[in-house]
């Protein structure tokens, strides 16, 4: 343990009061202030805790001439008595630590399930844009469509040698417009169940109205 015990600063070290009030001669004229610092105090002492996470402690010290070795039947009989309350605050803690636990579980799934929800609308949402990207682009393609179907039966009017160039011409921009086929378009298309698959089948989706 340790103890306050006064000492007294001179020339840049410290000793003990008593030591400069007994050679107070040898120390005059020099600078010199008190003050109170802990230190070794040469009396043991024995603290007792519970190992389960609980607010139990007890502690024992020597006091006077008295041995911390005669002590330690008396320590032990003591430790042994507070055994009982010691089981009664660990049951209460872990009644506590589980309660605990219940209501993090708790929260935590309310969580989830509200990003689900969340999840679940966002993918309703986004299946709709899609499809009425779809439905554009495919109209736009549908223009395409018409317009190569026309170009080819003028194509059919020309001469042989200007109806090949041409449609030479058509072929190659045919490739660069791609796929004209209104299926390739409706298979890009992806379902909200394709865009997020819901993790609990208590969170129905609600299709998006315009």
């Amino acid at each position: 343990m340790t103890e306050e015990v006064p000492l007294r600063y001179v020339d840049g070290g410290y000793i003990r009061e008593t030591e400069f009030q007994a050679n107070a001669r040898m120390y005059r004229g020099r600078y010199n202030h008190q003050v109170t610092k802990p230190l070794p105090s040469n009396r043991l002492r024995i603290v007792a805790t519970s190992a389960e996470g609980v607010k139990w402690k007890s502690s024992w010290q020597e006091r006077g001439s008295a041995p911390l070795g005669t002590m330690l039947s008396a320590i032990a009989k003591e430790i042994y008595r507070a055994l009982p309350d010691i089981r009664e605050l660990v049951a209460e803690a872990e009644r506590q630590a589980e309660i605990r636990r219940q209501e993090w579980n708790a929260a935590e799934d309310r969580r989830k399930r509200n990003e689900d929800r969340e999840r679940i609308k966002q993918s309703f949402l986004e299946s709709n844009s899609r499809l009425a990207e779809v439905i554009e682009l495919w109209a736009k393609r549908r223009a395409i469509v018409s317009f190569f179907d026309e170009l080819s039966q003028t194509i059919g009017q020309l001469s042989a040698v200007e109806r090949e160039e041409m449609e030479g011409r058509l072929d190659l921009a045919k490739k660069f417009v791609g796929t004209t086929d209104p299926l390739d378009f409706f298979r890009s298309w992806k379902t909200p169940e394709e865009i997020y698959a819901p993790r609990f089948t208590d969170n129905p989706g609600e299709p998006v109205e315009d």
